[in-house]
């Protein structure tokens, strides 16, 4: 089973400039992270140098983080308007979550997706076209980081391996988790 864990900025985030949000993002994956081993995989630290050391990360030669200490918990972060979420598994996987936004659908389909989905996104009625955009957009990403490899080595692939599972983590935002085999989600929400 995957679990993804899920935090929302709280009040007072709409007075942050991009860059300090940015920072909360990140700061809240980290935080998620360690929240996600230590509940589900018994890691355990007394101190922050502990703390530090057990979530110490070095990326592979694509940018994929992994744990130094504990390579065996494969785990994904990923953050996008106000939410951040961070992924676990017993085998790699890739999460990515997406808010909704209004952007020109088809030239940005027209540049990464596969014909298949392009074809997709012009039969889909207008008033479900950002969903349906996101959801493409949030299953290629996730597959590039269940890959492990950047975005433009693997977007409109028209082949795919593995299984991808979508989810609504709230209302304008679209998820999705990109794994080798099929398997259940669990969202908690922190």
């Amino acid at each position: 089973m995957i679990k993804i864990l899920i935090t929302q900025a709280g009040t007072g985030w709409s007075g942050l400039t991009k860059t300090e949000q940015a920072k909360w993002l990140s700061a809240a994956g980290k935080e998620l992270l360690a929240q996600g081993i230590s509940q589900w995989f018994g890691v355990r630290w007394d101190c922050k140098e502990e703390k530090n050391r057990e979530l110490a990360t070095e990326r592979n030669a694509w940018g994929k983080p992994f744990l130094v200490c504990h390579p065996e918990i494969h785990f994904n972060i990923s953050h996008s308007g106000c939410l951040a979420a961070c992924g676990f598994g017993d085998e790699p996987l890739g999460l990515d979550i997406q808010q909704c936004a209004a952007a020109d659908y088809f030239r940005m389909a027209d540049r990464f997706y596969t014909e298949a989905d392009r074809e997709l996104l012009r039969r889909t009625e207008e008033t479900d076209r950002q969903k349906a955009f996101y959801q493409i957009w949030t299953k290629e990403e996730s597959y590039a980081k269940w890959l492990g490899t950047t975005l433009p080595k693997s977007i409109g692939k028209e082949k795919k391996e593995g299984f991808c599972r979508w989810f609504e983590p709230m209302p304008g935002y679209q998820g999705a988790v990109w794994t080798g085999k099929q398997e259940e989600i669990e969202i908690q929400w922190v």
